[in-house]
Order: C-alpha cells, then structure tokens, then sequence
C-alpha cells in the first residue's frame, strides 16, 4: 500500500500485476489513474482544473424494483476527448494515448478526436494528446499540430518514437503530483509569457 503524504487516496499496489497481462481494452487506464491523480493535486492546490470527460450514455431499462439499477443502456455518441479544463487562464483540451511498442499507430487515434482537438486550437484553444511509451516509461505531450501535419506529409501508418520525442514535452514523473503536467504545459505552451514576467 502506497499513503500519499498530501492527504491523497491509499493505493493497493498488485505485485504480480504485469504490463504483458493488460489487455487492449484496459490500455490507458494506468495513464488514466495518473491523470486522475494529478489532476487532483493541481485543483486541490489552485493551480489548475482538469476534468474527466463523462462518456454519452443513453438510459435504456432500469430495475422495476431499484430505480438507481440500470439494466440496459448504449453509447449515445462518441465522445470527443478524455480531459479538458483551464490552465493559466486557458482552455485546455486532451485525449490520453499508451503504446506498449515504440510506435504509437495511427488507428488508435479517433478521426473525430483529432477533429476536435484541432478545432480546439483553431479557436484558441490549447489542444494535444498525452502519449505513453510503457515500455519507456515514458509520457509526452503531443501538439496537435504536429498530428496534422504528420498526417498530411506521411504515408507511415504510425508515428515513431523518435518523431513524438522530438516535436513533443516530456512530462516527468515525481512523487506528487504523480505527473509534472503542468511544467510540461509550461514548457511547451508558456515559454515567453512566464519569461516576460520574470523581467
């Protein structure tokens, strides 16, 4: 059990857990979780707010005897993104990617979320995925920019580790918050305003 020094949940920790043993399905959940976690470090100390888009469900029966039981239900629509929220009085908007290999394929990102997120930034919007590399141990913010022009370029069906490295941040691990996102944001997106304020 991991006790997080900042009042943070308790964490059971499976040993015999095992990246070889997680299926496609659940790939972005651990990702996720550390999302979660951050996020919940940031809006508990005022720094930023990131929340967990709800996926469109449509009630279709629920239990005679237990109103609160939903017995049958679909997805309404897809959903956009994973997280949006603000930062340094901005709107951000992302979607969560992991990769078990060294390349993150291009089917794993949805038509419509790269839609979205591009529509984002053109309305002035900070707009990007975060991607894992697991057997790395790796985590970059991603712009989505450099997913458009990737697209329009390259015949490739999937970006390399090399490319993402490149053109995307680095988002270090630390004990708390989980995930240095924030510096990460920083880095990427409020280079020159936080040096025009240091002057």
């Amino acid at each position: 059990m991991i006790k997080y020094p900042n009042g943070g949940p308790t964490i059971k920790v499976d040993k015999n857990n095992s990246n070889s043993t997680t299926n496609r399905k659940n790939m972005g959940m651990s990702l996720e979780k550390d999302i979660e976690l951050s996020s919940k470090y940031f809006m508990d100390h005022n720094l930023a707010i990131f929340y967990k888009k709800p996926t469109p469900v449509h009630v279709y029966k629920v239990s005679p005897t237990k109103s609160h039981l939903i017995t049958e239900a679909y997805f309404e629509k897809k959903s956009t993104t994973d997280y949006n929220g603000l930062y340094r009085q901005r709107y951000i908007d992302f979607e969560c990617k992991e990769t078990k290999t060294k390349t993150l394929p291009l089917d794993r990102l949805s038509r419509h979320q790269v839609e979205h997120l591009f529509r984002v930034k053109q309305l002035g919007g900070i707009a990007f995925f975060v991607v894992r590399f697991n057997t790395l141990d790796e985590t970059y913010v991603f712009d989505i920019s450099h997913v458009i022009e990737y697209l329009k370029n390259n015949t490739k069906q999937a970006f390399s580790y090399d490319y993402i490295k490149t053109n995307g941040f680095l988002i270090r691990k630390s004990y708390s918050p989980r995930l240095e996102l924030l510096k990460a944001l920083d880095e990427a997106y409020f280079k020159d305003e936080i040096k025009e304020k240091q002057i």
